[in-house]
This record gives structure tokens, sequence and C-alpha cells, in this order.
């Protein structure tokens, strides 16, 4: 297979993708863009010899070239696990490619979150006067939202006011790509989401959480709302969409809940 059967393979691979396997469209990008950087590396060695380079001679010298460039690890293992499945495809094709990858170790780090006497404080103690932010109460109803539910960053933003029923002190959860679900309200949130409701969120729109155009915030606007309280934690703590969810499980488990629950 030469540079030019790859790239159209490469095409078909990622509509396959779409296709076949229904993967997200950032996914998608994703996998487009490393096959993209792979084949201008392929295009780059090729040019600098008299003879073909295979694919599989492409594919080796891309992965020993990724190890000794200063990448992080995971970007490394991700990239050469988009190749994987490219090969897996080809192979469909009845192509087939015979290499062995070095994969870079991953050594996991311990998991970040907050303790709870941290989260007590910024939901419930911090003052809105010190809150660097025009909607205060909107912006701790989202670490509060985040917390108390433990749901994904992608779920908040896309809350209509219609999804609430505060009588019965719940929230129903919809996505695209998975079932819709209900999770409950504590009591103290309830009555912030009410008061944010009815108090602060002047503008009209369908989603819950709103930016000054009335149109529901980004997954980006969320996480910058997150890393803003990060100032008034110990220095070098990190608050993430991800972490508050990850806080969320480790004390529903340390509280006694099921492992397979949470």
């Amino acid at each position: 297979m030469n540079i030019s059967d790859c790239l159209k393979y490469k095409n078909d691979f990622i509509s396959y993708l779409e296709i076949e396997k229904h993967l997200a469209l950032n996914t998608r990008k994703s996998y487009d863009l490393d096959l993209a950087q792979f084949i201008n590396f392929w295009k780059e060695i090729q040019g600098k010899e008299d003879s073909e380079i295979t694919l599989s001679r492409a594919i080796s010298r891309y992965n020993t070239a990724l190890l000794h460039k200063t990448l992080d690890k995971r970007s490394v293992a991700r990239k050469m696990s988009c190749l994987s499945s490219f090969i897996r495809y080809l192979k469909l094709h009845d192509i087939s490619v015979e290499i062995a990858f070095e994969r870079p170790k991953i050594i996991n780090k311990a998991p970040e979150f907050l303790l709870n006497n941290e989260i007590e404080f910024l939901i419930h103690e911090l003052s809105n006067r010190n809150i660097p932010s025009q909607k205060p109460t909107r912006d701790k109803l989202i670490l509060d939202i985040l917390y108390s539910t433990g749901i994904r960053c992608s779920e908040i933003v896309n809350i209509k006011i219609k999804d609430i029923d505060l009588v019965n002190k719940q929230i129903f959860i919809n996505t695209k790509n998975r079932k819709s679900r209900v999770v409950p309200l504590k009591e103290k949130t309830e009555g912030k989401l009410k008061f944010y409701i009815e108090k602060e969120r002047s503008e009209k729109g369908e989603f819950l959480f709103l930016n000054h155009k009335s149109e529901s915030l980004t997954t980006r606007s969320i996480q910058r709302i997150c890393g803003m309280f990060e100032r008034f934690l110990t220095e070098g703590k990190k608050i993430t969409p991800h972490i508050l969810r990850h806080s969320f499980a480790i004390h529903m488990i340390q509280e006694g809940a099921d492992l397979k629950t949470v």
C-alpha cells in the first residue's frame, strides 16, 4: 500500500467509524487528525528515501519517533491505539499489516477529588460577594449540581427548564447517546435552584444555564466556571467537572453506598 492508497482508506475508515461504529463526532475528529499526522510523517520520510517505504515500516518509524518526542505518554498511546484500529479496519479489506507497537508505560496517578470540608465551603459557606462573577448564584449552583448529582459536564449544559421537577426534587437528564434518567436533588440544592430560577435567571430560554445571549452555556464555559473557584482552595488544587463527579463518587462510597450503584 502506498501513501495515496492509505489516504483513501483513511477517509473510508472515518466514514466507517460514523456509520458502522456510531462513534461521536469528537472521537472521529481525533482519529482523523491522528491518521493525518501519521500520513504527513510518512510523506516526509518518503521524500528523503530513494526506495518506497512500506506502510509497516512507516508505522514502525512513526512509533519510534513518537516515543522519542517530549509528548504526553497518553497522547502517544492514543495515537498508537488509533493506528491499531486502522490496521484492524484494513484487515477487513484483506490488507494485512504485520507490525508490533512499542507502547509507552502509563503510570496511573491517584485520582483527584475534593474533601468534604472543601465542598462544604465552596457550595454553602462562600459568600456571593467574594465570587468574581456577574452571576454568582448561577455559578455556585453549577458547582452544587455537578457535585451533588454526579452528572457529567456534557449533561449539565443540556438541562432544560422543563427537565426540572421541583415538586419531587429531581432532574431528568437527557443525552443523545444514553437513555434518559432521573437524578434526585438534595433539599438545599433544590432551594438554591428555585431561588436562581426566580431571582437571578433573567434571560429567557429553554435551557437552565444561559449566557448573556440567552444561549445554553458550553462545556468550556462550565469548565471555566469551575476553574474560577480554584482561588478559594489550597494553591495548586484543581476543580473540574470531572473532579467534582469523582468527588461525588468517592464521598458516596465513604458513606456506605454500593460501588456498583455508584
